[in-house]
């Protein structure tokens, strides 16, 4: 286990603490834990840089989570110059070898939820979430820069959204107002067709044959940004339907 933290920001095991699974099961199903673990999975980043990543989290939120988890020994800060104090947005957080081990539990949990649990369905899907999901780990200098900002509207939520994604402190994220640029991709979609690409059930090419999906833009903007929403890691194994 991680030192260091104060006695609030401690793991907590709420039942059964005897029970190995148990407090794995715990600390797996804490708010905001998969997201954090798997946003560190590419490598370190800055407190700023991982709040971009985790639309909808508080920054005093963050800070707390991210405590959490360095006292259990799933991350640490990364080490600063001898009297150096860095801003709290530039300071670097890594998942120790413990953290490693744990995001191969997080990816068993996700395999299994794919396979045996329905999709969510549209009622229930932040799209801002869904949309940071979609492009989580976009590099805009090199993931194609040409195809941003891009404009999603999702259009079976109870109330029809509209999302920007822009480049922003090294991510590709959503943002509710519309940017200054003009837009080079539009896409309209249904949150069930961007669940189940995300999810890897289905591609971008089905959607568009189902309806359920449309790009406005430059071809070569378009495929980037069809590109982008299969980069996942859920597509790289695409899960045999449940019996």
């Amino acid at each position: 286990m991680g030192s260091g933290g104060q006695a609030g920001d401690r793991p907590v095991i709420r039942r059964h603490p005897h029970h190995p699974a148990a407090r794995a099961a715990d600390l797996l199903g804490e708010p905001w834990t998969p997201l954090l673990v798997g946003s560190l999975a590419a490598g370190e980043l800055t407190l700023g840089q991982l709040a971009l990543r985790v639309p909808g989290l508080s920054r005093p939120s963050l800070g707390h989570r991210l405590r959490r988890l360095t006292t259990a020994g799933i991350i640490s800060q990364a080490a600063t110059v001898a009297g150096s104090r860095p801003p709290a947005d530039l300071r670097s957080y890594r998942l120790t070898p413990a953290g490693r081990e744990f995001l191969l539990l997080l990816d068993q949990a996700g395999a299994w939820s794919r396979r045996w649990l329905p999709p969510p369905s549209a009622r229930e899907v932040c799209p801002e979430h869904l949309l940071a999901s979609l492009c989580h780990g976009l590099d805009p200098a090199t993931a194609g820069p040409a195809a941003l900002p891009a404009r999603f509207t999702v259009i079976d939520t109870p109330v029809r959204s509209t999302w920007w994604l822009v480049a922003d402190g090294g991510a590709v994220t959503p943002r509710r107002t519309a940017p200054d640029n003009p837009v080079a991709v539009s896409v309209e979609a249904t949150a069930t067709a961007l669940i189940d690409i995300w999810l890897g059930r289905s591609r971008c090419l089905d959607e568009l044959r189902r309806h359920t999906i449309r790009f406005t833009g430059p071809r070569a903007a378009v495929r980037t940004v069809a590109a982008w929403l299969t980069a996942g890691r859920y597509h790289a194994a695409r899960p045999a339907p449940a019996r």
